[in-house]
Order: structure tokens, then C-alpha cells, then sequence
């Protein structure tokens, strides 16, 4: 939520227009009713995680050709 919030004030502050989701299923059926220019979407996600909802956006005709920018807040060890 806390990224959520600094996304959206980020774009809507440059004159986007933000829809929010917070989780895969609602991110879904967000994307297919909404049909947005651009996608932010997290990796780590609940009821589904980015990479499945990633792959469902780019199964459907109505929301294939959407722009997608993966996001993470993941850490990864050295």
C-alpha cells in the first residue's frame, strides 16, 4: 500500500489518471473493464502473484497489447 500511494501521487501529480488494484484477481478485472494505456504491476501480489496475472493479461485479446512494467521491492543476497 505504502508504494501504491507514492506511485499515485507521482503520476496524478504529472496529470495521469491512477486506478488502483490490490491484488491480482481485482488487478484483472481492473485491466479488462478499465483497458489503462500502462500497467504497473508487482511481482509479490495477493490472491495472484504478478508473473500469473502477467501471463492471464497477455492471454486476453482485450488486454494483450497493454504496456507492462514489472515492479519488485524484493531484495535479492550477495
Amino acid at each position: 500500500p505504502l508504494m501504491s500511494r507514492m506511485y499515485q501521487k507521482i503520476f496524478t501529480f504529472e496529470g495521469h489518471e491512477v486506478v488502483l488494484a490490490y491484488n491480482g484477481e481485482e488487478g484483472l478485472e481492473r485491466a479488462v473493464k478499465d483497458k489503462p494505456t500502462i500497467i504497473l504491476l508487482d511481482v509479490m501480489m495477493p490472491k495472484m502473484n504478478g508473473l500469473q496475472l502477467l501471463e492471464k493479461l497477455k492471454m486476453d485479446p482485450v488486454t494483450k497489447t497493454i504496456p507492462v512494467v514489472m515492479l519488485t521491492n524484493l531484495a535479492g543476497q550477495q
